[in-house]
């Protein structure tokens, strides 16, 4: 029997929640995590990842109140726009 709780374990990152993994990706520009490698002073390569640097915060997107991720980017552009 499979049982998902509503609240991270502290083992998993925090993007995974309940087994699903959520998206890490703005909803206005769409930028999403990036991959490569980690070089270390000995040249050994490790895969890593780089991830936008989300916000969630309320939009007011076609005259209603929209919850919604978006990158530091596509923030200040939002708080400026005000």
């Amino acid at each position: 029997m499979l049982v998902y709780s509503l609240y991270a374990p502290y083992n998993i990152p925090h993007t995974q929640i309940g087994g699903i993994l959520m998206a890490a990706k703005c909803d206005i520009c769409g930028k999403e995590v990036m991959f490569g490698n980690h070089v270390s002073h000995a040249h050994n390569r490790t895969r890593r990842r780089w991830k936008p640097n989300l916000i969630k915060t309320v939009a007011i997107i076609d005259g209603k109140k929209k919850r919604v991720k978006v990158c530091s980017k596509c923030y200040k552009k939002l708080r400026k726009a005000i």
